[in-house]
Formats: C-alpha cells, structure tokens, sequence
C-alpha cells in the first residue's frame, strides 16, 4: 500500500470522545492523531467527503482547555468486522495555530507514555 500521510500517527492511550461542535454529538472514539489528520471509530458511517468542525475531549488539561477543536473531512470510511463498528480517516483541513501547538504537546506526551510502556 503506497503511504501518502506526512505526519506519522500516534496512537492514543484511551479511546477520546470527538464531538461534533455544532451539534454537540459524538460521532466517535479516536484510535489516532497526527497534525494532518485521524483515525475514528464510530456507531455510524461516515460519508466520504463529509465535513466536520470536530472537537476532541481530553482527560486532562493540555494547555489552557481540555478540548481540541478543528475541522477536518472524510477522506475514507468502511465497516470493521466482526464488531459492526466503522472506521475513518479524517484529513485536518482547518485549524489555528494555537490548537496545532496543543496538539503537539498531547502527541509529545503521547510518545512518552508509548516509551514508558515499552521500556
């Protein structure tokens, strides 16, 4: 499979709730996150080429808030078995400089919290 992401994705310790910020509902869980996009795993599917103005709910504070908020599309969506689960893959599309600074903070932390497991 040809490998088009330019951000390597890191895993997230805990499935986070993302939440569309317009209507406030969780459309998923999120599996990962790089600084151009993620993967969710959702209830329902997610039409390809959909947009989103998402909002990630952290356990902790990272920076001033608890929350990460952008906006990204479906660039695909399938059924993952035998779960009767979906997956999909979302392309930031839109965010501010501040959220992109929380975001590497969190994956910093990420990958420390990866390093400790394994070691």
């Amino acid at each position: 499979m040809n490998e088009r992401r330019k951000h390597k994705r890191i895993n997230s310790p805990e499935p986070l709730p993302v939440l569309d910020r317009i209507t406030g509902d969780r459309i998923g869980l999120l599996v990962d996150l790089s600084f151009g996009g993620l993967l969710l795993e959702s209830n329902t599917l997610l039409q390809v080429e959909e947009t989103y103005q998402l909002q990630i709910i952290l356990p902790q504070a990272v920076g001033k808030s608890k929350k990460i908020e952008f906006t990204a599309e479906i660039v695909w969506s399938n059924t993952q078995e035998p779960h009767n689960t979906f997956c999909a893959g979302l392309q930031v599309i839109e965010i501010s400089d501040y959220e992109l600074e929380r975001i590497e903070q969190l994956l910093g932390l990420w990958m420390l919290e990866n390093a400790s497991v394994r070691a």
